[in-house]
């Protein structure tokens, strides 16, 4: 395997291939503005306590399994990752290569995490009363994406849409997804069930959310027909609860 082709995959994994070839022509500075995107936080809830009692290998291992399957669904749904803190994920619709349904695409990307939260165990008591669960937020506006970095580079956004979107995460209900009202905007014709909530969100003030649900969770909604992705990937057997 060459020098060059190794270099190539590489940038692929640390930025949208767009933005590569943008670096690849000698832009050291990439930034652009976006005006139609939808953001989403996606956070553990316990993790905190959980990893303080786990073995730091288990903890690693657990949080690789779960975001590598999380990293495919968003493959599948042509959400573009942004990065992972800790335990919390982050990603978009609409940038850098803009999608007019940005909106729809990543409250089904939303729904199919809580899917695999399920899976994997999420929402459910341990021995000792503690649980873990997944809290997913969204909003949808302009943001600034590129890289703006000579050291450390990576491709992020930036912008209030982006605190607006973790404020949806953070205020939201355990194991559901909550969007902002920007977002339901532009997703209430979805056959899905819109539970408006009225929350004070820091910075913001009042504001009126949504938690988002399927019509019948027996039924799953269509992005289990999107790519590959096996969802059965994960089952009980996996630390989480342990």
């Amino acid at each position: 395997v060459s020098t060059q082709s190794t270099w190539d995959s590489l940038m692929l994994q640390l930025f949208p291939k767009i933005i590569v070839d943008r670096i690849s022509d000698g832009q050291l500075t990439v930034a652009d503005q976006f005006n139609d995107v939808s953001i989403l936080f996606a956070d553990i809830v316990g993790f905190t306590p959980w990893a303080a009692k786990t073995s730091v290998n288990i903890v690693v291992a657990e949080l690789d399994r779960l975001f590598s399957q999380v990293d495919e669904l968003a493959v599948a749904h042509g959400v573009e990752k942004i990065k992972t803190v800790g335990d919390c994920w982050f990603g978009a619709v609409g940038c850098p290569v803009p999608k007019p349904t940005h909106a729809e695409a990543i409250v089904w990307f939303g729904l199919a995490l809580l899917h695999v939260s399920r899976k994997v165990g999420f929402g459910r008591r341990g021995g000792d009363g503690a649980a873990l669960d997944l809290r997913v937020g969204i909003h949808s506006g302009e943001v600034i994406a590129g890289v703006i970095t000579k050291t450390r580079t990576l491709f992020d956004l930036y912008g209030d849409s982006v605190n607006t979107a973790a404020r949806m995460e953070s205020t939201c209900v355990p194991g559901h997804l909550q969007i902002s009202q920007a977002t339901y905007n532009l997703t209430k014709h979805l056959p899905l069930v819109f539970t408006p909530r009225n929350i004070d969100v820091k910075g913001k003030g009042l504001m009126t959310t949504y938690l988002v649900s399927e019509e019948n969770e027996s039924s799953p909604g269509p992005y289990l027909d999107i790519g590959t992705t096996n969802t059965n990937t994960y089952n009980d057997s996996m630390m989480w609860n342990s």
